[in-house]
């Protein structure tokens, strides 16, 4: 099947005010991953920042398969570096 897929967070802090959250997903019919998005979240505002972007992780894999939406690799180190490069 390749419509599922599993979810995965990965955490990077940036200072004690920030952190990034990145909203990857892994094929299960392949060891690749794909990155659908980044959000950025300020520890003052921490409540609603994580119900934003757990919607809108679900909006944006409800709306297209992560597949569609960007280049799969090999480790969630290279997707996270190739997801960053498009934003410079």
């Amino acid at each position: 099947m390749d419509n599922l897929y599993i979810k995965l967070e990965v955490w990077e802090r940036i200072d004690e005010d920030t952190v990034n959250c990145y909203h990857i997903f892994q094929s299960t019919s392949k060891t690749e991953y794909v990155v659908q998005s980044k959000d950025s979240i300020d520890i003052s505002n921490i409540e609603n920042a994580i119900l934003f972007s757990k919607a809108q992780s679900f909006e944006l894999f409800a709306d297209m398969l992560p597949s569609m939406r960007g280049k799969s690799f090999p480790s969630i180190e290279q997707a996270i570096a190739e997801f960053n490069k498009s934003f410079e």
